[in-house]
């Protein structure tokens, strides 16, 4: 007999089938002249930006987390895939963070609490709570972790910090998956869209697991169109049912020289995971040979720890731009400093494409 996951994958195929067949008799015609008026205040009063993401030079130039679209960051080991995803959910589910810059809490009214899931692969859920408390409370995770030696005032941000969980943790599903192929991770993000109503699915990262080549080792295929395969699916579940999605992919070992653009060739089991997203980038630290061509910008603008390029942007002018930020991953606080283009000039962000963060102090 059928188990429940492909009685459930049978009936959505279905559904999806008999939606196709009534919406292709759907036309809609007009003019470009008419309900001009619409359009105008349509766009004014909403011009297109998903839910606030970290940094306000990054968030403005992607357009914060758009509903439909996947988004694929990639970075080589230990540079923080996770804590950027993680970061990247924080950032969304909650409007309340202590800031370690103005030594206060602050809210962020215009943050309204979204509903998202995070699926981890490699980390435990508790690992994952923690880095959460870290970030709200401005701490950093190992400094939580150890025994002992804490002021009063940092005690006090942890507690205030577990309230804040508490308040709106309940908008974050973590659901760890530590064997991932098609079927299972397909079926858990399903669940949550379903259930839930989740608009923000967090996919910690694709790698290929023994689960996913034992579903293909009988065709035969190769690693990368397997890796293909999961990125193309979680595309089709963003686009199908209009959920934002974002994931991480392992960078090749030793692809590339200090000092060089990065960009999708780069990416482990490359083409295939790349083509599907709609915004790709690659996080890196920032190495020597950048320090030396930067100098003048950092003197100016301030010195940068890590450095995102943006190889793929569908909705937006911005291609190839490397934003150059300050970012800890122990806790999160981040600062967008200044955007070059791939020969290392500044960038200016036109102010109509500045998205603004706007805090008020709780």
């Amino acid at each position: 007999g059928a188990n429940e996951e492909e009685l459930l994958g049978y009936a959505e195929k279905q559904l999806a089938e008999v939606r196709a067949r009534h919406a292709s008799g759907a036309i809609n015609s007009t003019t470009a002249a008419e309900g001009l008026e619409n359009l105008v205040s349509f766009v004014e009063t909403q011009p297109e930006a998903g839910a606030e993401l970290p940094g306000i030079k990054f968030n403005s130039i992607v357009r914060g987390a758009l509903l439909g679209k996947m988004y694929i960051r990639s970075a080589a080991t230990n540079v923080g895939k996770t804590r950027a995803s993680i970061h990247d959910v924080c950032n969304i589910v909650f409007p309340v963070k202590y800031s370690n810059v103005k030594k206060q809490w602050i809210y962020y009214p215009n943050r309204a609490s979204q509903k998202a899931l995070y699926i981890v692969t490699e980390q435990t859920t508790d690992e994952v709570k923690s880095m959460i408390l870290a970030w709200i409370c401005g701490l950093e995770e190992r400094m939580i972790r150890a025994k002992g030696n804490k002021t009063e005032e940092e005690k006090e941000r942890i507690k205030t910090a577990i309230k804040v969980m508490e308040k709106y943790g309940g908008n974050l599903h973590i659901e760890e998956i530590n064997d991932p192929d098609l079927n299972n991770v397909s079926s858990v993000i399903m669940k949550f869209i379903r259930t839930e109503n989740v608009k923000y699915v967090f996919y910690d990262y694709i790698f290929t697991s023994p689960a996913l080549l034992k579903q293909f080792s009988a065709a035969g295929l190769r690693e990368d169109v397997i890796l293909g395969m999961l990125s193309n699916q979680l595309k089709e579940i963003a686009k199908t049912y209009n959920v934002f999605i974002m994931t991480s992919t392992q960078l090749n070992g030793a692809s590339y020289k200090d000092g060089e653009k990065r960009d999708a060739r780069m990416l482990r089991g490359a083409k295939s995971i790349a083509d599907k997203a709609d915004t790709g980038m690659i996080l890196s630290e920032v190495d020597p040979v950048d320090k030396e061509d930067l100098k003048e910008y950092m003197n100016a603008y301030g010195i940068p720890s890590h450095v995102i390029d943006i190889y793929k942007l569908r909705n937006g002018s911005y291609k190839n731009t490397r934003i150059w930020i300050q970012w800890n991953p122990g806790n999160g606080e981040r600062r967008d400093l200044f955007i070059t283009n791939q020969d290392k000039k500044l960038v200016n962000l036109e102010p109509w494409d500045i998205i603004p963060e706007l805090p008020s102090e709780a």
